[in-house]
């Protein structure tokens, strides 16, 4: 038996294992490791800190792999090119005849002096490219929204649309003309 081996079930992870799942023969087992199931639907973070409630963007990882693959949760500790093996946190030896490193990207706001220095990171300088940090910058907005100002996703003339459900999902007070409403110290 031939042996893939994804690392990381992000999106690209997901994707690469469900298009090969596709097109390899049966003779190819797919297995697929990530040190846990939550699966970030990175793009819902914008709504987030604006009406979205943080727990909409987590789905279950396992739900989007095919079939046929096998999900390991589990950290990655080192990677073995010439030997044809990963090695995982617990020990573990996993051997592969293709290996897809799909293990993301992480912000680095470190690289950017005066960004993420002292206490100022995720109190008056925030990002939206982490769960946390929306969850952060949500948390933040409330104190500096003048009162009656009801400012949300509003760029487009229809409300946002769930990347799941194929329905449109809005919050309360959501309306195409909140933006143009809220006086100009709201942004």
């Amino acid at each position: 038996m031939n042996r893939l081996l994804i690392l990381g079930a992000g999106t690209a992870g997901t994707m690469a294992a469900n298009h090969l799942a596709k097109v390899l023969d049966h003779d190819w087992s797919i297995t697929v490791v990530d040190r846990d199931v939550d699966h970030h639907y990175q793009p819902g973070y914008l709504f987030v800190p604006f009406w979205m409630d943080p727990d909409r963007v987590l789905k279950d990882r396992r739900d989007f792999l095919p079939g046929r693959a096998t999900f390991r949760q589990e950290a990655v500790r080192l990677v073995h090119p010439g030997r044809r093996q990963v090695e995982l946190a617990g020990g573990d030896l996993l051997d592969y005849d293709w290996l897809v490193i799909a293990s993301g990207s992480v912000p680095r706001p470190d690289l950017v002096p005066g960004m993420a220095d002292g206490a100022l990171w995720r109190d008056t300088v925030h990002e939206f490219y982490t769960h946390e940090g929306a969850v952060a910058l949500r948390d933040a907005l409330p104190a500096s929204t003048p009162a009656g100002c009801s400012c949300t996703c509003a760029a487009s003339a229809s409300p946002p649309t769930s990347p799941w459900s194929g329905s449109t999902t809005s919050a309360g007070g959501w309306s195409p003309t909140t933006a143009a409403s809220c006086p100009s110290t709201c942004w």
